[in-house]
Protein backbone atom coordinates (compact mmCIF):
# COMPACT_ATOMS: atom_id res chain seq x y z
CA UNK A 1 0.00 0.00 0.00
CA UNK A 2 1.15 3.24 -0.32
CA UNK A 3 2.46 5.38 2.42
CA UNK A 4 -0.32 7.66 2.15
CA UNK A 5 -3.18 5.53 1.29
CA UNK A 6 -6.39 4.86 3.70
CA UNK A 7 -8.86 2.50 2.94
CA UNK A 8 -11.96 3.64 2.30
CA UNK A 9 -14.23 2.56 5.82
CA UNK A 10 -18.31 3.18 6.14
CA UNK A 11 -20.42 2.70 9.91
CA UNK A 12 -21.11 -0.86 10.48
CA UNK A 13 -25.11 -1.19 10.77
CA UNK A 14 -26.24 -1.28 14.56
CA UNK A 15 -23.01 -1.60 16.21
CA UNK A 16 -20.86 1.97 16.06
CA UNK A 17 -17.75 0.04 14.55
CA UNK A 18 -15.90 1.59 11.25
CA UNK A 19 -15.68 -1.28 8.35
CA UNK A 20 -14.12 -1.56 5.17
CA UNK A 21 -16.62 0.23 2.24
CA UNK A 22 -18.17 -2.86 -0.44
CA UNK A 23 -15.73 -1.23 -2.62
CA UNK A 24 -12.54 -1.51 -0.36
CA UNK A 25 -13.54 -4.70 0.45
CA UNK A 26 -13.90 -6.26 -2.96
CA UNK A 27 -10.55 -4.67 -3.74
CA UNK A 28 -9.30 -6.20 -0.64
CA UNK A 29 -10.29 -9.54 -1.78
CA UNK A 30 -8.92 -8.97 -5.20
CA UNK A 31 -5.94 -7.80 -3.96
CA UNK A 32 -5.76 -11.25 -1.06
CA UNK A 33 -6.40 -13.88 -3.86
CA UNK A 34 -4.29 -12.28 -6.83
CA UNK A 35 -1.45 -10.39 -5.57
CA UNK A 36 -0.80 -11.82 -2.42
CA UNK A 37 -1.46 -15.41 -2.83
CA UNK A 38 -1.59 -15.96 -6.54
CA UNK A 39 -4.47 -17.93 -6.44
CA UNK A 40 -3.39 -20.45 -4.64
CA UNK A 41 -6.34 -21.66 -3.03
CA UNK A 42 -10.21 -22.10 -5.41
CA UNK A 43 -12.27 -21.43 -2.64
CA UNK A 44 -11.16 -17.25 -2.55
CA UNK A 45 -11.94 -17.17 -6.13
CA UNK A 46 -15.76 -18.62 -4.70
CA UNK A 47 -15.74 -15.85 -2.35
CA UNK A 48 -15.43 -13.56 -4.80
CA UNK A 49 -17.59 -14.83 -7.17
CA UNK A 50 -20.34 -14.92 -3.87
CA UNK A 51 -18.87 -11.34 -3.49
CA UNK A 52 -19.83 -10.54 -7.12
CA UNK A 53 -23.13 -12.03 -7.03
CA UNK A 54 -24.33 -10.36 -3.87
CA UNK A 55 -22.36 -7.03 -4.03
CA UNK A 56 -22.04 -6.36 -8.13
CA UNK A 57 -24.71 -4.33 -9.15
CA UNK A 58 -24.68 -1.79 -6.40
CA UNK A 59 -20.58 -1.30 -6.20
CA UNK A 60 -19.44 2.33 -7.53
CA UNK A 61 -17.20 0.79 -9.98
CA UNK A 62 -15.54 3.66 -10.36
CA UNK A 63 -14.40 3.82 -6.55
CA UNK A 64 -13.21 0.04 -7.45
CA UNK A 65 -10.98 1.11 -10.23
CA UNK A 66 -9.57 4.45 -8.59
CA UNK A 67 -8.39 1.57 -5.68
CA UNK A 68 -7.31 -0.85 -7.67
CA UNK A 69 -5.46 2.26 -9.49
CA UNK A 70 -3.61 3.84 -6.21
CA UNK A 71 -3.00 -0.01 -5.34
CA UNK A 72 -1.34 -1.00 -8.71
CA UNK A 73 -4.13 -3.87 -8.42
CA UNK A 74 -5.36 -3.41 -12.02
CA UNK A 75 -3.69 -6.61 -13.27
CA UNK A 76 -5.04 -8.53 -10.57
CA UNK A 77 -8.18 -7.25 -10.83
CA UNK A 78 -8.44 -8.12 -14.61
CA UNK A 79 -7.14 -11.87 -13.45
CA UNK A 80 -9.72 -12.23 -11.25
CA UNK A 81 -12.56 -11.09 -13.26
CA UNK A 82 -11.66 -13.44 -15.92
CA UNK A 83 -11.43 -16.23 -13.91
CA UNK A 84 -14.39 -15.73 -12.21
CA UNK A 85 -16.24 -15.17 -15.65
CA UNK A 86 -14.55 -18.58 -17.12
CA UNK A 87 -14.82 -20.63 -14.44
CA UNK A 88 -17.45 -19.94 -12.01
CA UNK A 89 -19.71 -18.04 -14.72
CA UNK A 90 -20.02 -15.02 -12.67
CA UNK A 91 -21.99 -12.84 -14.22
CA UNK A 92 -19.56 -9.24 -14.60
CA UNK A 93 -21.49 -6.00 -14.16
CA UNK A 94 -21.87 -3.99 -17.21
CA UNK A 95 -19.57 -1.10 -15.68
CA UNK A 96 -16.63 -2.83 -15.70
CA UNK A 97 -16.93 -5.19 -18.64
CA UNK A 98 -14.50 -2.76 -19.88
CA UNK A 99 -11.92 -3.92 -18.01
CA UNK A 100 -12.36 -7.89 -19.14
CA UNK A 101 -11.54 -6.89 -22.91
CA UNK A 102 -8.13 -8.10 -22.81
CA UNK A 103 -5.34 -7.95 -25.51
CA UNK A 104 -4.79 -11.23 -27.81
CA UNK A 105 -1.31 -11.49 -25.23
CA UNK A 106 -2.44 -11.31 -22.33
CA UNK A 107 -5.68 -13.66 -23.87
CA UNK A 108 -2.79 -16.29 -24.68
CA UNK A 109 -1.26 -16.31 -21.10
CA UNK A 110 -4.65 -16.52 -19.11
CA UNK A 111 -5.74 -19.40 -21.28
CA UNK A 112 -2.78 -21.35 -20.89
CA UNK A 113 -1.38 -20.48 -17.63
CA UNK A 114 -4.49 -19.38 -15.27
CA UNK A 115 -6.21 -22.80 -16.22
CA UNK A 116 -8.38 -25.14 -13.82
CA UNK A 117 -5.81 -27.57 -12.93
CA UNK A 118 -3.78 -25.17 -12.14
CA UNK A 119 -6.42 -23.29 -9.75
CA UNK A 120 -7.55 -26.72 -8.00
CA UNK A 121 -3.60 -27.17 -7.31
CA UNK A 122 -1.88 -24.16 -7.93
CA UNK A 123 1.28 -25.54 -5.69
CA UNK A 124 1.53 -28.40 -8.41
CA UNK A 125 2.50 -25.65 -11.01
CA UNK A 126 5.75 -23.77 -10.04
CA UNK A 127 6.58 -22.71 -13.14
CA UNK A 128 2.87 -21.26 -13.77
CA UNK A 129 2.42 -19.69 -10.64
CA UNK A 130 6.08 -17.84 -10.91
CA UNK A 131 4.66 -16.42 -14.42
CA UNK A 132 0.98 -15.66 -13.14
CA UNK A 133 2.91 -13.85 -9.71
CA UNK A 134 4.38 -11.78 -12.58
CA UNK A 135 0.87 -10.99 -14.09
CA UNK A 136 -0.96 -10.15 -11.17
CA UNK A 137 1.47 -7.07 -10.98
CA UNK A 138 0.99 -4.10 -13.07
CA UNK A 139 4.81 -3.08 -13.57
CA UNK A 140 7.59 -5.22 -14.12
CA UNK A 141 10.11 -3.58 -12.06
CA UNK A 142 6.79 -4.08 -9.32
CA UNK A 143 6.68 -7.78 -10.08
CA UNK A 144 10.83 -8.35 -9.73
CA UNK A 145 10.89 -6.16 -6.16
CA UNK A 146 8.15 -8.01 -4.84
CA UNK A 147 9.68 -11.43 -6.29
CA UNK A 148 12.82 -10.19 -4.62
CA UNK A 149 11.59 -9.47 -1.20
CA UNK A 150 9.48 -12.49 -1.53
CA UNK A 151 12.61 -14.66 -2.00
CA UNK A 152 14.70 -12.25 0.34
CA UNK A 153 12.18 -12.98 3.12
CA UNK A 154 11.93 -16.90 2.47
CA UNK A 155 8.22 -16.41 1.92
CA UNK A 156 8.75 -19.18 -0.73
CA UNK A 157 9.28 -21.84 2.04
CA UNK A 158 5.31 -21.56 3.08
CA UNK A 159 3.93 -20.26 0.09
Amino acid sequence: EPKEFCWPTQPHEGSGLRQLSKEAMFVHLVGHLAEQHTFLTVNWLVDIDLYLRKYGDYLNWEKVKDLTSDLKLKNSLLLTLWATEKYLKTPIPKAIADLTEKSLLKTIFLKYLLTSEYLWNARGHFFKYQIIKHLTKDKLKDAFIYYWLWIKQGAWIND
